[in-house]
């Protein structure tokens, strides 16, 4: 069994590190534009499945119950738990941002440059028409 953990903790250490610094870069890296279409899409399918996979993670071990799971493999449980949390809030942040970065007109998540006041002129031109 002890050869099982010199796997297990550095995958773990691997884990919880990439999830932590992708946490770190999520909160300290300013918002930037898009500078193109296919930019802005992949920025929106990557917080959503950051968040997807971090929510089922935690929802997932829920039907055969965290109690049991913590009982049997406390040290995975601990992890999945963690792995899941951290992963929730990074999506949660990243898709913060990109509303925010959306509404205050900097960029659009599916078109860039294309916020808010550049849609209301555009409709003025076309209404003026």
């Amino acid at each position: 069994m002890d050869d099982f953990y010199w796997v297990f903790d550095p995958l773990v250490a691997l884990l919880v590190g990439s999830a932590l610094w992708a946490l770190v870069r999520a909160i300290l890296r300013a918002p930037r534009p898009a500078r193109s279409r296919r930019r802005a899409v992949l920025r929106v399918v990557r917080a959503v499945l950051a968040l997807l996979v971090g929510v089922l993670l935690l929802l997932d071990p829920v039907a055969s119950g965290w109690d049991a799971l913590f009982l049997s493999v406390p040290d995975a449980a601990l992890v999945i738990f963690v792995f899941g949390c951290l992963l929730a809030l990074v999506g949660g942040l990243r898709l913060a941002r990109l509303a925010r970065q959306w509404r205050a007109g900097v960029s659009s998540p599916t078109y860039p440059g294309v916020g808010p006041e550049h849609r209301q002129r555009a409709l003025g031109a076309v209404r003026d028409q």
